[in-house]
């Protein structure tokens, strides 16, 4: 690695907004300590400031890698830690060497891909999805390590070798690439964009796998080529307009993976609250039939400038999820694109069909349109995130889910889409 780190847009320059932070990462999440975290902390303290502090701590419910204990959490649901100015009361009276690695490193993430290193950001931070719909995904900075708030936590969270004899991992530059081209193509809808990124991921799906060796590079390289053609592209466009199909079986889907999650442990109250409230507005609509027609109702409610304003968010969102998550993490393209218009869609399904927007109907007068969809974007972002994307286990659920349902097509992609 050349030491040196790729910085996207939207985290060049984050900075946490502390206690003026209106949805705090100080709740709910269990914040582990290792030895090492343990051994900085006591070596701040008192030997009667560490007995107390330690009641503070107790085992895992659960084994965490790495963990020797978790923080516990207050009746509310805050860290005990958290002071009455909405800080940590750990970093105000030890400093910020002395914080969980959990804590000090959030949210920033890192990548490696071959020889370099880059940095995305987990969007479960407000701050960092108000960074993405600002500023989008793009890299726009190299960073030293130095620059970072505590430089020993630069850790990977997925490593892609370039250097690998599987197509794959070697060709992940081109691939990626020619995806972010795509989604980012704002000369065409999203919706276009996200089916011409399906088409590819299908067109690839019987050679580009994991495992898969150098030998098709051809083929891909035909792909490529192919689908980078703006007379392929308008083609395609023209084909997938031209189709007339309802998306019960995506809206019927989404509904389930998001009411099941509530009934889960370790969820956010405001998020079972927030999906309790969507299912009584659908409760009429028992029949797939019913709550696609429902739910086109509330999208087609939302003013077309909201509905291009939360596009663009959509749009930056796919392309902050091919940084952070490489798409070496699932078996076959065409999976990995399926799972990503599936959280598109969940996305889509919170925003249009969320309370607030009904209540704002009453308040249109007493608050600008643009701030109160900026927030509720932001809320649905971080909501979905928190709840959903950070519990891997039940990702992994819906994953199979799918898969047994043999979802993983491009059909089912464009189903996924039209929501």
């Amino acid at each position: 690695m050349d030491g040196k780190i790729a910085v996207p847009a939207y985290m060049a320059d984050f900075a946490c907004l502390g206690g003026e932070c209106d949805m705090t990462c100080c709740r709910v999440w269990d914040v582990p300590y290792d030895d090492a975290a343990f051994d900085r902390l006591q070596s701040a303290m008192s030997r009667d400031e560490w007995a107390a502090t330690l009641k503070n701590f107790r085992a895992p419910d659960v084994e965490i890698k790495g963990a020797k204990s978790i923080v516990k959490l207050r009746p509310d649901g805050y860290c005990v830690f958290f002071d009455d100015k909405g800080l940590c009361s750990i970093q105000g009276k030890y400093g910020e060497m002395r914080l969980g690695d959990v804590c000090a490193k959030y949210p920033r993430q890192f990548i490696g891909i071959g020889n370099r290193i880059e940095m995305v950001g987990c969007l479960s931070c407000p701050e960092a999805v108000r960074g993405l719909i600002a500023k989008g995904a793009a890299h726009v900075a190299v960073k030293e390590p130095s620059s970072l708030p505590r430089p020993d936590l630069l850790t990977l969270k997925h490593f892609v070798d370039t250097s690998s004899a599987s197509l794959y991992q070697s060709a992940f530059d081109d691939v990626r690439g020619v995806l972010l081209q795509l989604l980012q193509d704002a000369s065409h809808p999203l919706d276009t964009r996200l089916f011409l990124a399906s088409y590819f991921a299908s067109r690839t799906s019987t050679f580009f796998r994991k495992g898969a060796g150098r030998e098709h590079a051809g083929k891909l390289a035909v792909e490529i080529k192919n689908i980078l053609s703006s007379a392929a592209q308008m083609e395609l466009k023209a084909g997938f307009d031209s189709i007339s199909f309802s998306s019960k079986l995506a809206v019927s889907t989404i509904r389930g993976v998001l009411e099941v999650r509530a009934k889960t442990k370790s969820v956010f109250p405001e998020y079972v609250e927030l999906i309790g409230k969507i299912a009584d507005h659908y409760a009429g609509e028992s029949s797939s039939d019913a709550l696609w027609k429902a739910y086109e109702g509330s999208k087609s409610a939302a003013p077309q400038s909201v509905r291009d304003y939360f596009d663009r968010l959509l749009g930056n969102y796919c392309a902050e999820h091919l940084l952070s998550t490489p798409y070496i993490v699932e078996e076959e393209l065409l999976s990995y694109i399926v799972l990503l218009l599936l959280r598109v869609a969940a996305l889509r399904f919170i925003f249009y069909s969320h309370p607030d927007i009904y209540e704002f109907q009453h308040e249109v007068d007493k608050i600008p349109e643009e701030d109160f969809y900026g927030r509720l974007a932001v809320k649905t972002v971080v909501f979905f995130t928190k709840n959903l994307e950070h519990n891997l286990g039940y990702m992994e659920e819906v994953k199979k889910a799918l898969g047994g349902g043999g979802m993983f097509s491009l059909a089912h992609a464009a189903v996924f889409i039209r929501m």
